[in-house]
């Protein structure tokens, strides 16, 4: 073949266009484009983001798709124990050595999860993108957990959970989950807690490590992504990601419990009680989903102006904070509403908050709630563009809920059309009280009134942990 100028352009865009089609992320800031790709052609395991930013920085997203459901019985709380050690010591660097090297690089990284995954951070400067590449090798092949560290952690794990019975908002969110999945799945097993965390070694969480990268992973990289860069990274995350067995474990595949049930949770010398209403959430992707997340933050939301706090707090002093908002997972979730008040006026919430979402369904939305909730949802997508991890964030956990990255501005522009005759029709569609759950955390007196309206009682054990 001759090497006219002609053919060599020709030949660039050819191998330039066969790794994806280049579309455009705009955010708050800048703009960032990507290209979607992956890393091994013989599987689908692992998908891969370039998003190209001019910025001065670099950012690697790693999204596993193994999170708290997929954790065998007698693991349960390994995923806490692994964010606590994970970035503590490799075989090149230490105890305390790795982060002495991590700070003269200005090296960040971070692991969080949920019920149904796990996320990896990697940040850098750009002219440091070469150390944050060996970082996230060391990391994910090369960690060690020192048994003195890892004890140590341990110890302050426990001492954190034997706090949860005194926390009033980490007793609720333990027995919501309990009431809308059942035992396991996305809720803690019913006892053994404390006694499954004190089993678990250093040693496990290096098997564990090593099962959990071999699951079906989403990479998204915010840097540059020229065509010698991106083939120097992938030759990198390559070497790192070698095999691709799928480890199953012991998943409990979840299943949303759809009935109506009312439960009263009583604790002694509880000073604050906790109300909360779930009902299934419509998945990501749905037809009215947005239109949904309009109504949530209508009237429940955070804000100072939705429809439960200028009624609970601003008008009669009930609360001194109300809240709606959806839960994620795989199964579409749960709507949940939360209030905090005195045991003594539980009852009196009860009422008014039936009343409130039976008129709200019915038609009963102000248009200016409307109005300020349709721009408080818009502004969050500019607020995860602000900056490459956020930008990063969006993308792999769209494509994780089936979503294509291209497909954001539509949602935009959707909201945007929304009307409050929209949001009408699909809380009429959608809002089923037939399925919804209530849960009263409260004092032993308040438990017992509750109790006599037919509500299930249940008395606080520490035998659940």
């Amino acid at each position: 073949m001759k090497f006219t100028f002609k053919n060599i352009i020709i030949s660039y865009l050819f191998i330039l266009f066969s790794f994806g089609s280049i579309q455009s992320f705009a955010g708050a800031k800048v703009e960032f484009n990507f290209i979607q790709d992956s890393l091994s052609k013989a599987d689908d395991l692992q998908k891969l983001f370039w998003i190209q930013s001019d910025l001065p920085t670099v950012h690697y997203q790693f999204l596993l798709s193994y999170g708290q459901r997929d954790i065998p019985k007698d693991k349960v709380g390994i995923l806490g124990l692994l964010s606590e050690n994970l970035f503590k010591s490799t075989t090149e660097y230490p105890l305390s050595k790795l982060s002495d090297w991590m700070d003269e690089h200005a090296l960040r990284a971070g692991m969080s999860f949920d019920g149904d995954a796990v996320t990896l951070s990697f940040s850098s400067l750009k002219r440091k993108e070469k150390e944050l590449l060996k970082l996230i090798e060391m990391v994910l092949t090369q960690s060690t957990f020192e048994e003195s560290e890892f004890e140590r952690i341990k110890k302050k794990t426990l001492a954190q959970i034997s706090q949860i019975p005194d926390h009033p908002s980490s007793l609720v969110s333990y027995y919501t989950k309990k009431q809308n999945y059942g035992e396991g799945a996305y809720s803690s097993p019913k006892s053994g807690y404390v006694e499954n965390i004190k089993k678990i070694t250093g040693k496990d969480l290096g098997d564990f490590l090593e099962r959990m990268q071999n699951q079906s992973m989403r990479i998204a990289i915010v840097g540059p992504s020229g065509f010698f860069h991106k083939r120097k990274v992938k030759s990198h995350l390559n070497k790192v990601f070698k095999g691709h067995a799928i480890y199953i474990g012991d998943s409990r595949s979840p299943t949303l419990l759809k009935n109506s049930e009312k439960k009263v949770v009583s604790k002694s010398n509880l000073k604050q009680s906790e109300v909360v209403w779930s009902m299934p959430a419509i998945k990501r992707g749905s037809a009215d989903y947005w239109a949904l997340r309009v109504a949530i933050a209508a009237f429940g939301g955070s804000s100072l102006e939705s429809v439960l706090n200028k009624d609970l707090r601003e008008k009669r002093g009930l609360t001194y904070g109300a809240y709606g908002y959806q839960a994620y997972n795989q199964l579409g979730g749960l709507y949940q509403f939360k209030v905090k008040c005195r045991s003594d006026v539980v009852q009196e919430v009860l009422t008014l908050f039936d009343g409130l979402i039976k008129d709200f369904i019915g038609g009963n939305v102000l248009e200016k709630d409307f109005v300020r909730a349709k721009q408080s949802v818009l502004s969050n997508f500019a607020y995860v563009s602000e900056t490459p991890k956020g930008v990063a964030s969006n993308i792999v956990w769209y494509d994780f809920f089936g979503i294509e990255p291209n497909e954001i501005s539509d949602q935009i522009a959707s909201i945007e059309k929304l009307t409050i005759e929209d949001i009408k029709a699909a809380l009429k569609k959608n809002w089923d009280l037939s399925q919804l759950k209530i849960l009263v955390l409260t004092d032993d007196k308040e438990a017992q009134n509750l109790k006599a309206k037919n509500f299930i009682f249940e008395a606080f054990s520490e035998n659940i942990l």
